[in-house]
């Protein structure tokens, strides 16, 4: 499976990347890492940030994801395909990671041979691969942490876990639910088996691990993710609850290529495993429901599928527990159970192929083009070092113009602490006069403020 699916990555990674303006913050880190630089980016990402006409994300993203492209950026680069490939490891190191954590909870080796195809072989996983971002680094070392747990507790597995648990929430905050899935597996095992003082000993191995990492980078890294808690705080409303309850329904049902009519059997499935393995599988329940209060609350829309990943192993593996459990009960032989799967698989494997090779068809660069390259070398030219220019992708313009920039627009650009605004030819017809034209590439042109009505 591990050949299979670095073979579909292959179709899928391409030259350059698209519009996505996260990749290049990410990017930007790891470059700073290496140049020793992180202060002086966060003062330009938050000058950034604050002075945008829209929240678009942190000061700082979390540094787990730029310390894995550091090594690379420091050999090769600014190297696309090199990046790409490495958010594809971990793709693929997630096939085995995937079997170690649910073989021991499923009654056949088929089970979790199907449950893995529908995540490794899904066209929206595979097709992932040609994006620079931390969601699939994170999907990794989040099974880790979780297989981790479920194994013999020895002093080096417990600081192993101590440290994945960690490595996880350095790539995404998210990963902080690992902390309390892990206590409440811990209790459960207490409770089964009342623990000596050596064993609670052990037990806080994995939080001394985590405390330690955490105050390390405290102390030595710029706390870049403060504004997003703010931001979270202050968007919160039932309506954006509600809104994003359907929207993730919706990801959930196009995932599995059902329509609504069959979400409330699906969500009975998943129920239903749920309750009959609560015993054995209290983790993966707290850890799930963790995560969806997070997501219910988070302004993120727009993220798409890849929010969902680290959620859609368990969902899958509950459907299945509570299909069996169904089919048990109402004496259905196994291999009829087993031949239904598998003919679902082979339908599955069929159009998530197909989309996955329509895909590799595709041009997906956009932020990379060499029409965006030449006005890259070019914009600098005409933009002093301590001017800024608005434009709807600035940590994009940044790191490969090496001027700020800030997110604005025609209609907030006259207010604006932007000298210069680079928007796109059909646009610029729409501007007022007094906006002169300093620059123009095929499809883009770099206004100027009239120096007498500039805002600063």
């Amino acid at each position: 499976m591990m050949a299979l699916s670095t073979m579909l990555v292959f179709f899928c990674i391409h030259a350059g990347h698209n519009w996505g303006d996260d990749f290049s913050l990410y990017i930007a880190q790891a470059k700073s890492l290496v140049t020793g630089t992180i202060n002086q980016l966060f003062v330009q990402n938050k000058f950034t940030i604050q002075n945008s006409t829209k929240d678009f994300g942190p000061y700082l993203a979390p540094f787990g994801f730029p310390v894995l492209l550091s090594p690379i950026y420091f050999v090769f680069g600014i190297n696309f395909i090199a990046f790409k490939w490495l958010c594809a490891l971990f793709l693929i190191l997630s096939v085995p990671m995937l079997y170690k954590l649910f073989r021991p909870h499923l009654a056949s080796s088929v089970y979790v041979f199907i449950l893995m195809a529908c995540l490794v072989f899904h066209s929206e996983f595979v097709t992932f691969t040609d994006n620079i971002l931390s969601d699939l680094p994170y999907f990794f070392f989040s099974l880790l942490a979780l297989w981790l747990m479920q194994q013999k507790p020895s002093i080096l597995r417990l600081l192993m876990l101590g440290t994945s648990i960690w490595f996880a929430y350095f790539i995404r905050d998210i990963g902080i639910v690992l902390l309390p899935t892990l206590f409440v597996y811990q209790i459960q095992g207490f409770v089964a088996d009342k623990p000596n003082k050596k064993q609670l000993m052990r037990a806080a191995l994995p939080y001394g691990v985590f405390g330690a990492f955490f105050l390390m980078i405290y102390v030595l890294l710029p706390h870049g993710s403060a504004n997003n808690f703010s931001v979270i705080a202050s968007k919160f409303s039932y309506a954006l609850l509600k809104e994003n309850i359907i929207d993730y329904m919706s990801l959930f049902l196009a995932y599995f290529h059902i329509t609504k009519y069959y979400l409330l059997p699906i969500l009975i499935l998943i129920f239903i495993g749920m309750a009959v393995g609560i015993k054995r599988n209290l983790h993966f329940v707290v850890y799930c429901l963790l995560m969806c209060m997070i997501l219910l609350v988070w302004p993120g829309k727009y993220q798409g599928t890849r929010f969902i990943f680290p959620l859609l192993p368990f969902a899958l593996f509950f459907m299945l527990k509570g299909a069996w459990f169904i089919v048990d009960r109402v004496k259905i032989k196994e291999r009829y159970f087993m031949l239904l799967l598998l003919l679902y698989l082979v339908i599955f494997l069929f159009f998530n192929v197909r989309a996955i090779l329509l895909f590799s068809h595709q041009t997906t660069n956009q932020a990379y083009t060499p029409e965006m390259q030449q006005l890259y070398h070019e914009l600098p030219a005409y933009v002093k070092s301590d001017e800024i220019i608005g434009f709807d992708k600035p940590r994009l313009l940044r790191l490969f113009t090496d001027r700020n920039a800030i997110c604005t627009d025609t209609a907030m650009f006259q207010q604006s602490c932007a000298t210069y605004l680079l928007i796109p030819k059909n646009e610029y017809k729409n501007t007022v006069s007094k906006f002169s034209k300093v620059y123009e590439s095929p499809n883009y042109v770099l206004i100027k403020k009239d120096e007498t009505t500039s805002v600063h």
